[in-house]
């Protein structure tokens, strides 16, 4: 979909939601006042109609309240005198005359007395100005049980009305009293008026509105059920209203409909659509000028700028070049695309450079140095030739870097890159492949010689001090060299094998040369498929835990036991934890390890305490790593809380050179658990080099004399010397001082002699299984 299609479907879209949302507020809004306006209009006239037929009814209950409590009609009622002979009377002569009737435009008068009996009844005809009979169907309303005829008191009344041959008639009934309302009530008054054509006329020009009376009993029937005083209904989109009046007796008698001659929603409807109207006429014509403004000024202008851009992108030209006039904002973009093709140009530059060559020293990186060493390769194949690979790996870079900081750390290896620089041939090719990695190629060679003279001028340069800023600092260099096309082909396998010599250099302290041997390869695929076994021996459950006894010498009995790990793998076979445990510190694996012999370890003397077996003391082995976890204490309360150990029988033993690392930090922990009752054992003590200032700090309990120094104690004086000084020593501060490896009767005699505590190999008893172990401590 093009963008001049989008903004036409934009366009029009907001201008139809703008058309529909303003033409439903006029509906809803607009609309609705109107109508509400109108409803109100036509509510007020129902129920001034209402208030108008309320008025009549009192108007007629005040004109008769005279004639009612008035003293001559008291006396006049009281007299009981036949019906025909009151018409002749004074009192009706002079007081209901036809003009009573024509001033108070009434039809009917009558005159009850208070047993129910009518003594004076007439009618009048308003329109023919006569008297007339009394309707007969009257009398059934003046029962003496009856709302109209009873009384209870002297004030009170009956008015409304009452229908007699489907007419209306307003009717007020009132009680005959005397002029002070004192005294029984001695009769009733009734005096009403037909609602006929002639009344609805005249009311209609009191009530300034057209008036209809409807007596049809379905719609009285609905409007009684419906239960509303005022009915409001549309009819031919006017408002009507009607409202439903009852008899005395509560019963529906007519309705009222009113029309009410306003024309407020009709009126306001056809303003509303004259105005919908012309904004819709407005918004087509703003609509098709927006579009037509729209793509004169920005579309075909975006069109053309779009055709260029393809035009650059299909040729990969990145010196191409859209043109522009004016200064308006697609100018301005098509300028600022023009220096952004000129920065992308410099900077394709700088990438391409970037793509090949380290940004820190400027040198070739590895996809350069490979591609070039790959060429080298080539050559000397086909010119039978050879070249060599020099590997290089600063000695304790990241001790430097982390202490100096990464500033120092750079500047460094850029000194590090000029005097490498200076050190090699025209023709051969250094790289940095990252770090404090360094390869050097150098492509042909007459001999190995060649290559270890270079490696040896770089030692000696890298040697000298440098001077970085305010430091002095000193390096070395550890070097691997490889051989090509004698030590392989492929590029990644001759950078592997060089690195393989560089780790060798560092296993003998690093500041060396070594060349690649397949020795050397043979001990790193070992090295590298021990590692890899071992993660799974525990799942595999391919260790065991085996028991050396410790002796007691002045008891001469078992006290307790070293557990030491073993491991059998169904592809290597009986490995050495002389060759398993170094990898696993070096993995990071010990932790894990560790913990599982420890809690084996655990696991095992509850079984034999709980066999009867006497509680001797288990010593297990920690390593730095373990010590270095930050949750270290707590997970061996968690093993010992797992295992239900108690902590007197345990023994955890480090040597001097754990206990030398982190201090303060060490101590700390192992405070933690000597506070718990854990024993706390030093191991090949005088190995190390702890101080006696730190041995009088350390928490320990245990001194172990290393076996080296036991093994010529009875053939060595300086041995012997050394051995008596450190059981000596140990006592001095309290210690248990134990000699391991012992193996002798005369090594033993010696250590028992010097007051040596216990001693622990094999002339006690090599390691035994768990099972062994048991039956040798219970014979």
């Amino acid at each position: 979909m093009t963008l001049r299609f989008k903004t036409i479907i934009f366009i029009s879209s907001v201008a139809a939601i703008s058309l529909v949302s303003l033409y439903f507020i006029t509906q809803v809004m607009i609309l609705d006042q109107f109508k509400e306006m109108e409803r109100k209009s036509v509510e007020a006239s129902v129920q001034r109609t209402l208030d108008t037929l309320e008025d009549e009814l009192a108007n007629m209950s005040a004109n008769f309240s005279n004639f009612s409590a008035w003293d001559d009609t008291y006396q006049f009622v009281g007299r009981a005198k036949p019906l025909q002979e009151m018409d002749a009377h004074p009192y009706i002569l002079s007081n209901y005359a036809e003009s009573t009737f024509i001033v108070n435009r009434v039809n009917m008068i009558l005159l009850i007395d208070e047993l129910g009996q009518i003594i004076f009844e007439r009618a009048y005809d308003l329109k023919k100005s006569s008297y007339t009979p009394v309707p007969q169907n009257i009398y059934q309303h003046l029962k003496f049980d009856g709302p109209l005829v009873n009384h209870e008191t002297s004030t009170s009344q009956v008015k409304g009305f009452v229908m007699l041959d489907d007419v209306p008639l307003l009717i007020v009934s009132q009680p005959i009293t005397t002029t002070d309302y004192q005294g029984v009530v001695r009769g009733t008054m009734i005096v009403a008026r037909y609602v006929d054509d002639e009344e609805w006329v005249r009311l209609d020009q009191k009530f300034n509105q057209k008036v209809r009376i409807l007596t049809n009993q379905e719609r009285m029937a609905a409007l009684h059920e419906e239960n509303n005083l005022i009915h409001l209904y549309t009819l031919n989109e006017r408002m009507m209203g009607s409202v439903l009046i009852k008899d005395i007796y509560q019963q529906p008698a007519f309705v009222v409909e009113i029309d009410s001659q306003t024309d407020f929603f009709l009126q306001g409807k056809k303003s509303v659509e004259w105005f919908y109207l012309f904004l819709l006429t407005m918004g087509s014509m703003f609509t098709i000028m927006m579009v037509f403004f729209l793509d004169r000024t920005i579309l075909a202008r975006l069109l053309t700028f779009t055709q260029q851009l393809s035009y650059i992108r299909q040729n990969h030209d990145l010196s191409a070049r859209v043109s522009y006039k004016g200064n308006d904002e697609i100018s301005k973009l098509k300028k600022e695309f023009n220096r952004m093709m000129s920065s992308m140009e410099e900077y394709q530059r700088k990438l391409s450079f970037q793509a090949y060559h380290d940004t820190l020293t400027g040198l070739p990186n590895r996809t350069l140095f490979i591609e070039k060493l790959e060429q080298s390769i080539a050559r000397a194949i086909q010119d039978k030739d050879q070249g060599a690979l020099l590997f290089l790996d600063l000695d304790d870079f990241k001790p430097l870097n982390d202490t100096f900081g990464h500033d120092v750390g750079d500047l460094l290896l850029q000194k590090v890159t000029e005097r490498l620089q200076r050190c090699i041939r025209s023709n051969d090719v250094i790289s940095r492949l990252g770090g404090d990695e360094f390869t050097i190629l150098l492509p042909s060679i007459q001999s190995r010689v060649d290559a270890e003279n270079i490696s040896k001028i770089i030692i000696h340069s890298l040697s000298q001090p440098f001077q970085l800023e305010e430091y002095h600092l000193c390096i070395s260099v550890s070097i691997g060299l490889t051989l090509f096309p004698d030590d392989g082909v492929d590029s990644t396998i001759l950078i592997k094998n060089g690195d393989l010599a560089t780790l060798r250099v560092k296993e003998r302290g690093g500041n060396d040369l070594q060349w690649y041997t397949d020795e050397i390869n043979k001990t790193w695929d070992r090295k590298m498929l021990v590692e890899h076994q071992l993660r799974q021996a525990l799942e595999r459950n391919e260790m065991m835990l085996v028991y050396q006894p410790k002796m007691d010498l002045l008891q001469g009995r078992i006290v307790g036991a070293e557990a030491l790990v073993r491991w059998k793998s169904p592809l290597l076979g009986q490995v050495s934890p002389a060759e398993f445990i170094p990898i696993a510190e070096t993995s990071g694996q010990i932790i894990e390890l560790g913990e599982w012999v420890l809690r084996t370890a655990c696991q095992q003397w509850k079984m034999w305490f709980n066999r009867g077996l006497p509680p001797i003391i288990i010593s297990v082995n920690l390593s730095a790593l373990q010590i270095k976890q930050q949750d270290f204490v707590e997970r061996i309360q968690q093993i010992m809380l797992e295992t239900n150990m108690q902590p007197q029988y345990l023994e955890l033993e480090i040597t001097e050179t754990v206990l030398m690392q982190e201090v303060d930090k060490t101590i700390a922990k192992l405070k933690q658990l000597k506070d718990q009752g854990i024993h706390l054992s030093i191991d090949d003590f005088g190995t190390g080099y702890s101080s006696l200032s730190y041995l009088k700090q350390l928490p320990i309990n245990v001194i172990k004399i290393d076996r080296s120094f036991i093994s010529n104690v009875s053939l060595s004086a300086s041995d012997s010397a050394i051995t008596k000084a450190i059981i000596d020593l140990g006592h001095y501060f309290n210690l248990k001082v134990i000699a391991e490896g012992v193996e002798t009767l005369q090594q033993c005699e010696f250590l028992r002699e010097n007051g040596c505590d216990e001693i622990q190999g094999y002339f006690v008893s090599a390691p035994m299984k768990a099972n062994d172990f048991e039956f040798f401590c219970r014979v």
